[in-house]
Order: structure tokens, then C-alpha cells, then sequence
């Protein structure tokens, strides 16, 4: 993997730049973003030298005080860098093992008889490479099966996240939720994130999706922990995440080095490391670590650029969000990001 270079990118002249290699779109670009993608919210932070140098929520929802502390954004499979990042932090004090078996805690009864179900480590489900289909429910079964040996190939898997998290449970006798807050929310300043519906939440200021023609779609109160997905969270919750993850709070200097190292390849130039998504080979031989989240209704992304402390979130509420994640990524990193989209 190429390292950063220390030249600075070129500034786009049509943006505000907030200092450096990190450009504000304009409130008209925001706008702009909102009405082609029927985004009625839009949340964006942008993060320069490991700071949030800009953070607001648009739309109605922006004019709660205070918003991009207190509304709250379905971050969809964003949420797995959260389960990922609290599993290290137990590897990283010795309490688990990135190489043993889940079955020594946890299987699934629908593979209880497959050997693979023996082989099946947390290192795989970290790198997609546990041989489920994202959800047992694309099995002609509608049970989970294995399509392949652990770590064989890579095959994006939602589900292999919720193996971990039954077997992460089981030996801690402790919810997700619970490991999360007492392993790392408070060394990264995470103070209003959610794995689950709960009594501290004001439904008022939650966003809501909405469809392909803007329709708001139900609002669903999650009573049930998903490692992979559904987790509620606010822009600055989850920029304050990925400084934490730069600065590598709560991991060892090892670990985080496998974070950043390509796993399991995808495509030249992209590949897994341990949850994220690793862009390589950037234009000045710099890389970046993403990821993204699409459910019904919403879209969100965390893109950042460990070695220079740059970075972006963005959180949407429609559909239509894909393409503005798509967007933002181009105009706040510039050529960078535009190589970055250029690899879907």
C-alpha cells in the first residue's frame, strides 16, 4: 500500500474550503443535494488533522438546537464499523481472539452440522470471508447454509456480524450495546448512539426515511441488538467515532496496522480490512478506509484518511442518498475522491 504523500491537493476554486485538503460544499450544493435525491435531512461533518472543522444537519431537522448532537440518523451497515471497533477493543486487552473459533461460543443451530461451522473465526466475519450470503433469508432455505470455506473468498455478509455478536455475547454475558459504552464510547466522545430502542430516546428528533418519490416511510423502533445494521447515531457521534479510530483509541498499534492492511481483495485498488473498506493506490500514493450503509429510507458513509486525520460522514434520509453520498465524497476530497467513486 502506498503511504501519504505530504503534498497538498490542489483546492476546488467553486467550494468553501474549510483549510487544507478537506472542501465545505455550499449551503446551494447542499440544497441542490436535497431536492435531486428527495433527502428531506441531510447530516455532514467534515473532519481536518483528526478535528470536526464542520458540522450541521439540513433540512427541517437542522433547526433543533443543537442538532448535530442530538438528532439521530439510521446509519444502516455503518453500524458494523461500530461492532467491529468494540470487538478489537477486546482483542486488544486480551479478552478475545481474532483466530478462534466462534464455535468454541456460539453456532448457528441451521449449520450446527457443517464442519465449516468449526472453522468459522471473528477474522473472517471481519474480512467478509465467512461464506454466508449477506441474509439466510437469500437462501432458497431461508436457513443460513455456507456457500464456500471460512476465508476461501469474500462475500459480503450482514449475517456473519450477527454470528459474531451471539458469540461475543455469550462468553461476556453482556449485550453489544453494553460491551460498546464500557469498551469505548467514552475514550471517542460517543454520547448518543443506539443499537437499540430505548427510553432515552426522543422520537422527535429521529430522522425518518423516505421512499423514491419522497413519501416518509414508517418510523421503526429497533427492539432488537444487530451488529450489521439499524444502529442509531448522530453526525457528531460518528465523526467523533472515526477520529477515534485514526488515533486508534482503545486498539494497539498492531491491530490497527491490520485494520488498515488489505485482507481480502474485492477489485484492483479495493479491498477489506477489518470491517472497512480499504482505497488504496489514491492519487498521491495516499489510501483511505470507508463505509457505507443503504437500508430502505436512509444512506450514510464515514470516509476518512488515517495518515493526514482528514475525513467526512454523511447521514441521509431517503432512497434517493446513494448518489449525494456519491457526490460529497467527490467535491470534499477532490481527485481523491473522485478515484475513490470511480471503484464502484
Amino acid at each position: 500500500m502506498k503511504k501519504l504523500s505530504t503534498l497538498l491537493l490542489t483546492a476546488i476554486a467553486s467550494l468553501s474550503i474549510c483549510s487544507g485538503q478537506v472542501n465545505k460544499p455550499d449551503q446551494k450544493t447542499i440544497e441542490q443535494w436535497q431536492e435531486s435525491s428527495k433527502s428531506p435531512n441531510i447530516g455532514l461533518a467534515l473532519i481536518e488533522d483528526f478535528k470536526i472543522v464542520h458540522s450541521e444537519v439540513y433540512g427541517d431537522m437542522g433547526e433543533i438546537k443543537n442538532a448535530e448532537s442530538e438528532v439521530l440518523f439510521d446509519i444502516a451497515s455503518v453500524t458494523k464499523s461500530f461492532s467491529a471497533y468494540t470487538v478489537l477493543s477486546l482483542v486488544a486487552e486480551g479478552k478475545w481472539d481474532l483466530n478462534e473459533p466462534l464455535a468454541n461460543y456460539w453456532v448457528d443451530p441451521d449449520v450446527k452440522d457443517n464442519p465449516y461451522a468449526q472453522k468459522l473465526t471473528t477474522k473472517h466475519v471481519l474480512n467478509h470471508q465467512t461464506g454466508f450470503k449477506n441474509w439466510r433469508w437469500m437462501n432458497e432455505s431461508k436457513k443460513l447454509e455456507f456457500d464456500f470455506e471460512p476465508g476461501t473468498k469474500v462475500q459480503y455478509s450482514g449475517e456473519g456480524f450477527e454470528y459474531m455478536r451471539r458469540a461475543v455475547e455469550k462468553k461476556f454475558g453482556k449485550s453489544l450495546d453494553v460491551l460498546a459504552k464500557e469498551q469505548f464510547y467514552k475514550k471517542a466522545k460517543i454520547k448518543n448512539s443506539h443499537y437499540i430502542w430505548n427510553d432515552k430516546i426522543d422520537e422527535e428528533k429521529v430522522t425518518i426515511g423516505h421512499d423514491e418519490n419522497g413519501a416518509p416511510m414508517d418510523l421503526e423502533k429497533q427492539t432488537e441488538i444487530y451488529a450489521a445494521n439499524c444502529m442509531l447515531t448522530t453526525v457528531d457521534d460518528l465523526a467523533n467515532f472515526s477520529i477515534a479510530v485514526m488515533k486508534k483509541k482503545g486498539i494497539s498499534e498492531e491491530l490497527f496496522a491490520e485494520l488498515i492492511t488489505p485482507q481480502a481483495n474485492v477489485r484492483p485498488g479495493v479491498s477489506f480490512g477489518y470491517a472497512y473498506i480499504i482505497f488504496d493506490d489514491l492519487p498521491n500514493g495516499e489510501y483511505a478506509i470507508a463505509n457505507f450503509g443503504s437500508d430502505p429510507g436512509v444512506n450514510a458513509a464515514t470516509v476518512f484518511f488515517p495518515e493526514r486525520g482528514d475525513g467526512m460522514v454523511i447521514t441521509t434520509t431517503s432512497v434517493g442518498g446513494r448518489a449525494v453520498v456519491m457526490k460529497a465524497i467527490a467535491e470534499v476530497f477532490g481527485e481523491s475522491g473522485k478515484a475513490i467513486i470511480s471503484r464502484f
